[in-house]
């Protein structure tokens, strides 16, 4: 996966993500021509999105796609795609304790393996 590929195969892979994209950007971009940009997308669309499924684990279905996404984004070799994953996501995430059991039910290998990353960063290791 590329970096400017990133939102688009978001979109394909996840699309219950962009109703609320539309819904943050929509009046400030025109978004058939021109995007946010992924770090705006991810901060604040992906990762509210994520939070707010997590708490009702009401839609599995979306999580298990949304997780998938984020492995696959964990797997890349394009160092911009991991840090997008780690600084948007990842690290937010292992600041909220109470996500955690419920996380690692979703998380694949490599994904795992940033979530303790950054964990030890939040633990100054």
């Amino acid at each position: 996966m590329k970096f400017d590929a990133v939102q688009n195969l978001l979109f394909e892979r996840v699309p219950e993500v962009w109703e609320p994209f539309e819904e943050k950007f929509g009046q400030d971009y025109d978004l058939g021509a021109e995007s946010s940009g992924e770090y705006p997308l991810f901060e604040d669309v992906v990762r509210e999105y994520m939070l707010r499924i997590l708490l009702s684990q009401q839609d599995e279905k979306a999580l298990t796609r949304l997780f998938g996404f984020f492995e696959e984004m964990a797997r890349s070799s394009d160092p911009e795609v991991t840090n997008l994953l780690r600084l948007t996501i990842l690290r937010p995430l292992v600041y909220k304790p109470e996500y955690d059991r419920i996380v690692q039910k979703y998380t694949g290998g490599k994904t795992r393996e940033f979530v303790h990353t950054e964990r030890q960063f939040r633990d100054g290791r």
